[in-house]
């Protein structure tokens, strides 16, 4: 069995904006979760609720193949 994560509203602000003080902290994490195929999971409200608390230009890499997707 896969492990999985649900990544919340928090994570993704943090991850996003490097001049929180937790960013480094949120970008360590999510490197730990792609080097371990770690499934990464997001609920549609997590993802709308960033793009009104966000950043809504945000792309973030889903998965290990470099593949990126917008957001919002």
């Amino acid at each position: 069995m896969k492990h999985s994560v649900l990544l919340d509203t928090s994570f993704f602000i943090r991850l996003l904006n490097d001049e929180d003080e937790l960013h480094e902290n949120a970008l360590s994490y999510y490197k730990y979760f792609l080097e371990n195929d770690i499934v990464l999971k997001v609920s549609t409200i997590s993802i709308a609720e960033n793009c009104v608390f966000g950043h809504s230009d945000s792309t973030i890499q889903f998965n290990s193949r470099q593949e990126n997707r917008r957001i919002c």
